[in-house]
This record gives structure tokens, sequence and C-alpha cells, in this order.
């Protein structure tokens, strides 16, 4: 009897399922909304960020290219230092085994030397002949090489159509900076580090098996050897 005690009944209907089967279906449903919207969203946002690099690369793409470009130009007409990648390396008496020096590439950019050449067409000046010409003096290249780089087809459209083409490998930065002074358009400098390894019989030699170097001798004969003087 006591089971069904006002305070029993109370308790148990404490104890029941507040929701009732209807309020988890809704749940269950309004849960679903929430991952489909979720799903949705996160779609049209990756539609929108794929959209966006598309336009920009249709669209800008040349002229963010051409900032590059550009921007390499000018750091390239500036004198800067670089410290050596790797330093030099010497042996325990103090003969050079390795050291690192630099070099450059000189970089053509075709498509804007066409274009200053068909702007120089119309007002009639001389800034791509300049550019060819000083090219020619500085880095050897023959005339009519330079001419075909900028060689168009029966269209009017350049054959070779590109910002960036490897002109001269291995110049001297000298050489460079005297080539960039004369005022070169559309063309620039990329440093290289170079590495340079002293052969093995240059650097030590042994004479008559008596265990002088090479360049003791040079000093106790008074004479010029050869620094790769082969071993007797």
């Amino acid at each position: 009897m006591t089971n069904n005690t006002p305070q029993n009944r109370q308790r148990k209907d404490r104890d029941k399922p507040s929701t009732s089967p209807k309020r988890r279906v809704s749940q269950v449903a309004m849960m679903k909304g929430k991952l489909i919207f979720f799903g949705i969203f996160t779609s049209l946002c990756i539609v929108f960020l794929l959209g966006r690099i598309m336009f920009i690369q249709t669209v800008h793409g040349e002229d963010f290219e051409r900032r590059v470009i550009e921007r390499t130009a000018r750091s390239a007409t500036h004198v800067e230092t670089f410290n050596a990648v790797r330093g030099q390396v010497f042996d325990r008496n103090r003969n050079l085994l390795a050291s690192t020096f630099t070099r450059d590439n000189i970089v053509m950019d075709i498509r804007e030397l066409h274009s200053i050449g068909e702007e120089d067409a119309r007002r009639g000046w001389t800034r791509q002949e300049n550019t060819l010409h000083n090219l020619h003096v500085h880095l050897g290249i023959p005339m009519h090489e330079l001419h075909e780089l900028l060689a168009v087809d029966a269209s009017g459209n350049l054959i070779n159509d590109t910002h960036y083409r490897i002109i001269a490998r291995d110049v001297d930065p000298i050489v460079t900076l005297a080539m960039l002074q004369d005022g070169v358009r559309a063309v620039f400098a990329e440093p290289v580090s170079m590495r340079s390894f002293v052969p093995p019989l240059r650097r030590r030699c042994w004479v008559l098996c008596g265990g002088i170097p090479a360049s003791g001798w040079k000093v106790a004969l008074g004479v010029n050897l050869p620094g790769s003087l082969a071993v007797l």
C-alpha cells in the first residue's frame, strides 16, 4: 500500500523522461537541419574561394606577374652585400680546399621588352634597340640571336611569349653592374652562389718523395712551378 502513496506517485512522475516521442523526433529533425545548413554553408565557402582564386588568376594574373618581375628588377639594380652561403674550407696546413663565389644569371622579360619596342615604334624612341645593343656589348651575345628572342609569328604574336628567359649564365657581377647602369630595360640579374674546389694535385704536391710541398720548392728554388705539378 505504501507504493501508491501520493509521494511515491510524484517521485515516479519526476523520474519519467521529460521528452515525449514527438519532441525527440523534432529534436532529431532540428539537428539534421543544422547539419545540412552547415554543409551547404561550407560548400558555398569553398566554391567562393575557388572562384576567387580563378578570378585572380585569369583577370589579374599577368598584373601580379609583372609586379614580381619589376620588384626583382628594382632589387637587382641596387648594390647589396650577400654573406657567403658556405664559408671557405682549409686543411690543417691552412691550404685552401673550397670557397664560395657569386655569379649572376641574366634574365630577360621578353614580353615586356616586346611591348617597349611597340611603344618605341609609335613614339620614335630607341629603348629596345639600346637594350639589345648593351646586351651585345656587355655579354657578347650576337645581335641576331637577341632579335630572334623577340621574333613574332605571322599573326604578330611573340614566339617566345614569356616574362622569364635566362639569356646568360655565370656572369661576373662587375659586368652585370656595368650593364644595368647603362640603362637596359626588361632585364634583371639573379645572383647564384657557386662552389669552387681546388684540385688535390694543386693544393698539395710532394716532390721527390721528400715530404716537401710544392709551395716550399717554389720558395727554395725561386721559380714559379706550376700549381698542378705531378708527384715524381
